[in-house]
C-alpha cells in the first residue's frame, strides 16, 4: 500500500481516501480474524498446528497479494475483493509462525525475533529494488514462503532440552493476559494515530526513511541484546516499560511541538517496531511456559497490535 504503483501520495486529491479504502479492507479482516482465532481457540488450535488450512489460507494470501500488486486499477471491486484476502490469510500466516516460535527459550525467541525483523527490512528493500515484475512476484510469494518455511521446522523438541511443566493460567497473577493485550491495543491504536497523521502532513515520504533508520536501530538492539546476554542473565520483559515509555513521550511531541516531521515520525515507528518484537517474545513466553493456548496467545495479542486504520486518519 506504499508502493508507487498502488497509491502515490503526489498530485492525487483522493490519495489518503484510497490509502485509508484499502487499509481498512486488509486490516479489519485480519484483526477480526486475529480475535476469533483467539476466542474460538479450540477450534483454530489444532488446524493451525495440522491440517491443510494454513497453507490454503497462505496461498490465498499469495494469490490476493499479487492481484493487489498488479492491479492498475485500483479501487475495483476485484482488488477490494483481493485486499480482503490478503488480511483474511495473513492472520493464519501470523499464527502458524505464533507456533513455531513458541518453542523457543526466551533467549533464542528475543534474538530469533530481532534478527528476523532485521531479515525483514532487508528483504523489503530487495523487493523495492527489483524491478517491476519481479518485484511483483517476490513480495506474492512471501506469505506462502512464510508458512513453508514454518512446517520446515521439526515439530519434536530436542531431547537435550529440558522439558519445562506448563504453569497453569491460575498461577499467572490476576488479568495478566487481558491487561497486556489492552496495554499493546492502546499502543497500537496510539502508534497508528500517530503515523497517520505523520503521513498525512508530510505525504508519506517518511516510510523510507523510517525503514532505513528502523533497520539500523533493530541492528543495534540485536548487538546490545547479544552483549547482555553474553555478560548475565537478561529479562527480556524487563524491556516492555521503559519502552513503552518511550514510546509515549515520542508521540507526545505532537501534539506539544505541532505537525510531525519526518524524524519524528521515524523516531515513532522505531520505538514501535522495537515494542513489537519485545512484546512479540512475551506472546512466545506465554505459549510456551503456559497452559494459554497458541491460537489465543497470538490471536489475541497479534489481534491488539494489527492496523487500526480508523484511528490513523481519526484526525
Amino acid at each position: 500500500m506504499t508502493g508507487v504503483d498502488l497509491v502515490s501520495f503526489s498530485g492525487a486529491d483522493d490519495a489518503v481516501a484510497r490509502f485509508l479504502r484499502n487499509y481498512m479492507l486488509s486490516g479489519i479482516p485480519l484483526t477480526a480474524c486475529l480475535f476469533l482465532a483467539g476466542a474460538l481457540d479450540s477450534f483454530f488450535n489444532e488446524r493451525i498446528a495440522h491440517g491443510p488450512l494454513t497453507v490454503v489460507m497462505a496461498i490465498i494470501a499469495s494469490a490476493s497479494t499479487f492481484v493487489v500488486a498488479a492491479s492498475h486499477d485500483v479501487g475495483s471491486l476485484a482488488c477490494d475483493i483481493a485486499m480482503v484476502g490478503t488480511g483474511l490469510g495473513t492472520a493464519f500466516v501470523c499464527l502458524r509462525v505464533g507456533l513455531v516460535t513458541s518453542r523457543l527459550s526466551g533467549t533464542e525467541a528475543c534474538v530469533t525475533i530481532s534478527s528476523a525483523a532485521l531479515l525483514s527490512f532487508l528483504i523489503y528493500f530487495a523487493v523495492k529494488g527489483a524491478p517491476g515484475d519481479i518485484s511483483v512476484v517476490l513480495v506474492s510469494l512471501l506469505p506462502f514462503a512464510s508458512v513453508f518455511c514454518s512446517f520446515c521446522v521439526p515439530d519434536e523438541v530436542s531431547e537435550t532440552d529440558p522439558l519445562e511443566e506448563a504453569i497453569s493460567i491460575d498461577k499467572l497473577p490476576q488479568g495478566f493476559f487481558v491487561r497486556l493485550v489492552l496495554a499493546v491495543c492502546a499502543f497500537a491504536l496510539a502508534a497508528g494515530v500517530s503515523k497517520g497523521i505523520g503521513m498525512i502532513v508530510v505525504s508519506g515520504a517518511s516510510t523510507p526513511v523510517e525503514c532505513i533508520v528502523s533497520l539500523v536501530c533493530i541492528a543495534g538492539f540485536i548487538l546490545g541484546l547479544c552483549l547482555l546476554l553474553r555478560t548475565r542473565n537478561f529479562n527480556v520483559s524487563s524491556l516492555y516499560l521503559p519502552i513503552g515509555l518511550l514510546m509515549a513521550f515520542a508521540m507526545l511531541g505532537t501534539p506539544i511541538l505541532g505537525s510531525p516531521d519526518i524524524v519524528q515520525s521515524a523516531i515513532t515507528g522505531v520505538l514501535y517496531n522495537i515494542f513489537v518484537i519485545v512484546v512479540w517474545c512475551l506472546l512466545i513466553d506465554l505459549a510456551g511456559r503456559t497452559t494459554l493456548t497458541l491460537a489465543r496467545v497470538f490471536g489475541f495479542g497479534r489481534g491488539a497490535s494489527a492496523p487500526m486504520p480508523p484511528s490513523a486518519w481519526a484526525f
